[in-house]
């Protein structure tokens, strides 16, 4: 099942930097899924209706220039949209484990680095 109305999924897409990013690459999945780029602002909106319904978890993605992040948001229709501002993550590999990257779950974020003995460290929450 669907959601009922139209539902925007919002928000801008910083760099590492803090600075906004235009045409970053913004994909969100479950059921399917849905692509856009940022504006020439660093703002995207994806109308999530037809892929989802109340309490699925989406996996959502963000990418630049080989900066990342991705997250899980479990929908909810308490407002009439959702805003999620994303700042992305420099990504660097050392053979193929990838180091220093974050990942948003069950509104809580995670960063991995290999300061943390190759783990997942819980780092702030966001609603």
């Amino acid at each position: 099942m669907t959601l009922p109305f139209p539902y925007p999924l919002y928000g801008f897409i910083y760099d590492s930097n803090h600075t906004l990013v235009a045409e970053a690459s913004v994909s969100v999945s479950d059921i399917s899924s849905k692509n856009t780029s940022t504006d020439s602002e660093g703002k995207y909106v994806l109308d999530i209706q037809d892929i989802t319904s109340i309490g699925n978890t989406l996996s959502i993605s963000a990418s630049y220039l080989g900066e990342k992040y991705d997250l899980d948001w479990t929908v909810d229709v308490i407002s009439p949209g959702k805003r999620l501002d994303i700042t992305l993550q420099e990504a660097r590999t050392v053979g193929s484990i990838l180091l220093n990257t974050s990942r948003g779950y069950n509104n809580s974020l995670y960063v991995f680095n290999s300061d943390s003995n190759f783990g997942w460290l819980k780092t702030s929450e966001y609603d």
